[in-house]
């Protein structure tokens, strides 16, 4: 941009000088006259022309020729023309608002980030509809093959299960009994007598004699066998009933709802049974038994009393007993099985002898812990 620069001399003898401005009108083409005021008196000299609006000095840095200037001198910028001013503003106006529209825009604008999570609300029912499918073909199942099964089944009732006696229980024989003291050996080991001496502990009865008759074979008598850590005594929680057996076997309920069966089995896999039966009201006893255990013959039972002052009758081979309280029938049953010798026909006697329903007193002489003076033994 064209500037005039007039160095004014300093002193009072040089003549004062104009200073002339080219005003902004003249770079738009116009050739205005320019406007001067007067300067203020100085002494000695005339008062001159000042411009009315008296532009700020400004320092500007030139190059070229301009860099040449003598010291002390200023340069009179001119103003810039106000075309490039409202490019520039225009321009600006044009940024912001093209971004502040597209920030508008974009703000706007859905965000698609939140449109996946929509379809996971329906997931609940999808997971709860599959269980009324499954129950639906139960319904199409035709009900007319239950009914075809029901009358294959035997309807017959009986007054009462019949008991498995083995037809030729009386062939059973005895395992082998070294001191022939009527207790086999392998019952000798299971009441801790000795095998070899018909009288264990020497007190003039022999081991079968004291086991018939409740007491310890391997103690002196008066022990009694209930005081023997051999024995044991089982109390049926339904019936009450109470039975002496070896503490080595194993006692178990067969129907612990009922407690109408127990099962006493040895190691030997051979075991003694109890069943309970309601004592008959429509017949006799001699009927009922005979109905219930065909392949016994009651006539050829032996009526007895056994150690506790109970009733009853055993059989010929003593495998099988039976006892009555008038209100239930007890049976007591030795099985050995498909063996062909037998190792607990005596201990299967302990078991009747020691045998008391509930409603039977029990004898002074055989509680534990009571001493006598005189013992009654009994052969067996």
């Amino acid at each position: 941009m064209p500037e005039e620069i007039i160095t004014q001399p300093t002193g009072s003898s040089a003549a004062e000088p104009r200073i002339h401005t080219i005003p902004m009108e003249f770079y738009g083409g116009k050739n205005p006259a320019p406007a001067e005021i007067p300067q203020a008196a100085t002494p000695g000299n005339q008062p001159v022309m000042q411009p009315k609006i008296a532009p700020k000095p400004v320092a500007v840095v030139a190059t070229g020729p301009a860099a040449a200037r003598p010291p002390g001198a200023f340069t009179q910028p001119t103003q810039k023309s106000g075309a490039p001013i409202a490019l520039i503003v225009i321009i600006v106006v044009l940024v912001l608002g093209g971004g502040a529209g597209a920030a508008w825009f974009f703000l706007r604008a859905p965000k698609p980030a939140v449109q996946p999570a929509i379809p996971a609300a329906p997931v609940i029912p999808i997971v709860q509809e599959p269980a009324p499918v499954i129950q639906e073909p139960t319904t199409s199942t035709p009900a007319t093959t239950t009914p075809e099964v029901v009358p294959q089944v035997p309807t017959t009732p009986t007054s009462s299960p019949a008991l498995a006696i083995l037809p030729d229980h009386q062939s059973y024989k005895d395992s082998v009994d070294g001191d022939n003291d009527g207790v086999t050996d392998v019952e000798e080991e299971l009441w801790g007598s000795n095998g070899g001496i018909k009288d264990s502990d020497g007190d003039g009865y022999s081991d079968e004699t004291e086991l018939y008759n409740l007491y310890d074979p391997a103690q002196a008598a008066p022990s009694k066998l209930i005081e023997s850590k051999y024995s044991a005594v089982y109390i049926n929680p339904q019936y009450k009933y109470s039975v002496y057996y070896p503490s080595a076997w194993v006692a178990r309920s067969l129907d612990e709802a009922t407690g109408r069966e127990t099962m006493f089995t040895a190691i030997t896999s051979e075991f003694v049974q109890i069943r309970t039966f309601p004592y008959p009201t429509d017949k006799t006893f001699g009927a009922w038994f005979a109905e219930n255990f065909p392949t016994e013959n009651l006539a050829t039972y032996t009526p007895f009393v056994n150690r506790f002052k109970v009733s009853g009758s055993i059989s010929p081979d003593r495998t099988v007993a039976v006892f009555t309280d008038g209100s239930t029938i007890y049976v007591l049953n030795y099985d050995g099985g498909t063996r062909a010798e037998i190792n607990y026909r005596m201990t299967f006697r302990v078991m009747v002898q020691s045998f008391k329903p509930a409603n039977i007193v029990t004898p002074l002489d055989m509680l534990p812990g009571v001493s006598l003076t005189t013992t009654t033994i009994s052969t067996p």
